[in-house]
């Protein structure tokens, strides 16, 4: 070979490496291509979403996310954007974020969980705004409705870049006043936040509105007709704080406070206070808190009804009470409002709107594990497609609605959930129990001897009969109260378990009863007794004449004294004799008065156990005649003195009771044939008494008075002197009847208990 041949093949051999090294170099630096699942092999997703789309016009803004076929979704709504989960779906080209440019929604998130087979879009937005889904075609379309904040900011924003050019251009503009900012501010690059934006009234319709930030920063007062706008320079805030804080409720100047983040420029904060008339107001600085203070207006309040608030400001009602208050505001949570049915079933699950067609029953389920964030075991026999369209309903209560629509179960282990066919956990069911009973006619047999100390062992050995096993039997023993069982070791176990709970001392009751028996009386009576004689001698009226009383039996010529005993009085006597004419006059004034007072106290105590009737009484036997065709025959009626109680205790230790209280007397005034008639009291009623308490059950209370007179006629109608021909009675009385009652549980494990409740009774 010659030399010019060996150095071509030479410098060949030497351009090739080179070309191999660059190459090899060129693929291990080319970009590699972002990860997504290989559509065309992955036969199972039958979904793709081509691309997201923002849209805007005047009135909304909508995310518009087109795929090959109407998408299957479950939405998850929240007061600042919303949640979109698709499933067996996946992207045709997959970022991670969407770019956008527009006011209301901040951001677009994508994610894809290959494990799962699903897609999930994540929208962010700046303020809280109505929405609703629609579909187009396969187009699946979030449309916003542009909350009134975003125009309100947006307008102020213009108005004061409007006012701003024409302050440059001449200083006679009169509509436009700014307040520059005071030289004890300095200005900084450091960034401050907005921690808080608060509303106070004060007296005589004066208000303020408070701003503070994390740093002192420079600031600017601006008014615009009726609004007062603070703007905070190298300030920002978060989305959240975004709202605006309704006052018009409120008796002073200030209607609304809208805090803005300015689009146009960074870090730059606009406070809006929106008035019902200009007022006077001024700005006051401490450190890092901005105060505007706002003399009182003449317009007086007017609250909005709820037809006039926009669907967004219904959500900002609670922060505004909250700001007002100076509370904590409070996040809105899907989870805190429990939905119940017209069954009274509850459901408490995170509230979601999904949408599906004719789809698998499993991705479905897989859905719901995902909101649910519990995991779900699915049996191989659940199978079936799914068609619903559901908006804003707890996931649990979608769960309960795709179990009953394909005759499905669940059994719940911990937060694992197992999902199969009723007949499925049916045979399951039966196929445990036929085990659970296999194993028992496996099992020896035993023999117990359970001693029965307080109840009866026959009504222990009913509760028995119920749990022994088919080969187990049950005997009683009578004399010694003891049961005697031969079974299974489980059901003797279980045998021993009742005879602990069953076999305890009853509890028992003491109760004492108080009747008392009150009477007053009171009369006074005042009569008069007087006559005379006269008699003439002389003859000169043709012989002896006399004049005397004429009341039969005496020879008075008034005669009322009193009808009881005569307790004092006093006599006048006059004689006198002239000549042969004689005149005798004697007069008696008469009183009686009495007053009395008596009680009667019975006290009847009995004790019983609990749910027992207990009766205790105390009297005679008062004997009458009775006509019978043999003759006269003797019978006996009962005065007594009777307590008759029920008592039952409740687990508060508390006493019901049912009482009947009955006390009878012979009244020896009221007699028939020489028997006394019988006077009857008796209370009989049901109530709740505390342990130890005495409570009044009844009571009668019976009051007399009386008032008589006897006279003359005529005479005792005569002034001053009319009392000589009367008499006057006058009576009161009063008969009071009360009962009490005062229940006592006596424990038997406390002897110094039971001790006193003896001493109680013989006493």
């Amino acid at each position: 070979m010659s030399r010019t041949t060996e150095k071509f093949w030479h410098y060949n051999y030497r351009v090739g490496l080179l070309g191999l090294i660059v190459l090899i170099l060129l693929l291990g630096c080319a970009p590699r291509a972002t990860t997504k699942p290989d559509i065309e092999k992955d036969t199972s997703v039958r979904n793709i979403i081509h691309n997201i789309d923002v849209r805007e016009n005047d009135s909304d803004v909508s995310v518009v996310i087109s795929a090959s076929q109407p998408l299957p979704y479950v939405a998850l709504p929240n007061p600042l954007g919303m949640d979109i989960i698709f499933e067996n779906t996946a992207f045709e080209s997959f970022k991670e974020d969407v770019p956008v440019e527009n006011e209301l929604i901040k951001s677009i998130r994508c994610d894809l969980k290959e494990e799962a087979r699903s897609a999930r879009i994540k929208l962010n937005l700046g303020v809280p705004a109505k929405h609703e889904v629609l579909r187009e075609g396969n187009d699946l379309i979030v449309k916003y409705e542009k909350p009134a904040v975003l125009y309100s900011a947006r307008e102020e924003i213009e108005e004061i870049e409007e006012i701003e050019d024409a302050e440059a251009v001449s200083t006679e503009q009169k509509e436009t006043k700014t307040e520059q900012v005071p030289d004890t501010v300095t200005t900084t690059k450091k960034i401050a936040w907005v921690n808080r934006v608060d509303f106070e009234t004060q007296k005589e319709g004066k208000s303020r509105v408070i701003i503070e930030t994390s740093e002192k920063v420079p600031y600017e007062i601006k008014r615009l007709d009726k609004k007062v706008v603070l703007v905070l320079c190298n300030t920002k805030m978060l989305q959240y704080q975004e709202r605006p804080l309704i006052t018009t409720r409120f008796k002073s100047a200030v209607d609304r406070i809208s805090p803005v983040r300015m689009r146009d420029k960074k870090d730059t904060v606009l406070i809006t206070v929106e008035l019902r008339e200009m007022v006077p107001y001024r700005v006051e600085q401490k450190e890092n808190i901005y105060v505007l203070h706002f003399d009182p207006s003449m317009v007086p309040p007017r609250p909005l009804s709820a037809a006039q608030l926009p669907a967004w400001e219904e959500i900002l009602q609670e922060s505004a009470t909250a700001l007002v208050k100076r509370e904590p505001e409070k996040k809105i949570s899907p989870k805190e409002e429990a939905v119940v049915t017209e069954t009274g079933q509850k459901y408490t699950g995170q509230k979601i709107s999904l949408e599906f067609q004719d789809a698998n029953i499993h991705n479905v389920f897989r859905i719901l594990a995902e909101v649910s964030e519990q995991n779900f075991v699915i049996g191989e026999d659940v199978k079936g497609q799914v068609t619903l369209k559901l908006v804003n309903v707890p996931w649990d209560q979608v769960m309960d609605l795709v179990l009953q629509m394909n005759r499905l179960g669940i059994v719940l282990e911990g937060n694992i959930v197992r999902i199969a066919k009723l007949e499925t956990l049916k045979k399951e069911k039966d196929a445990l129990a036929a085990k659970i009973e296999s194993e028992k006619k496996a099992d020896p047999l035993f023999t117990e001897y359970i001693a029965i100390k307080y109840a009866k062992a026959a009504d222990i050995k009913n509760r028995l009969d119920e749990i022994k096993s088919s080969r187990g039997t049950v005997t009683l023993d009578e004399r010694t109260n003891m049961i005697i069982m031969r079974d299974i070791q489980t059901a003797l176990n279980e045998a021993t378990n009742i005879v602990n709970l069953l076999d305890i001392p009853t509890p028992q009751v003491l109760i004492e009863a108080r009747i008392v028996e009150a009477s007053s009386s009171f009369s006074r009576e005042l009569g008069i007794q007087w006559g005379g004689a006269w008699s003439d001698h002389s003859g000169s009226l043709g012989g002896t004449v006399g004049v005397s009383g004429g009341v039969p039996g005496t020879d008075f010529l008034v005669n009322l004294p009193p009808a009881q005993a005569v307790t004092g009085g006093i006599g006048f006597g006059f004689d006198r004799l002239s000549g042969l004419t004689s005149i005798t006059l004697n007069a008696k004034l008469l009183a009686m008065e009495s007053q009395g007072e008596g009680k009667i106290i019975s006290t009847p105590k009995i004790a019983t156990l609990d749910n027992v009737t207990a009766t205790i009484q105390q009297g005679d036997k008062v004997p009458y005649p009775k006509q019978s065709e043999d003759g006269i025959s003797v019978e006996y009626a009962d005065a007594t003195l009777k307590l008759e109680v029920t008592p039952h205790i409740s687990p508060d230790k508390k006493v019901s009771l049912v009482i009947n209280v009955k006390k009878e007397a012979p009244d020896w005034q009221h007699t028939v044939q020489g028997a006394p008639s019988i006077t009857t009291k008796e209370a009989q009623t049901e109530l709740l008494v505390a342990n130890g308490e005495t409570v009044a059950i009844g009571g009668i209370i019976i009051g007399e008075r009386s008032w008589s007179e006897q006279a003359v006629p005529w005479f005792s109608k005569i002034p001053i002197l009319g009392w000589l021909f009367k008499s006057k009675l006058k009576s009161d009385g009063k008969t009071e009847l009360l009962i009490f009652i005062t229940p006592r549980i006596i424990e038997l494990d406390d002897k110094e208990q039971v001790t006193n409740a003896t001493n109680d009774i013989v006493s």
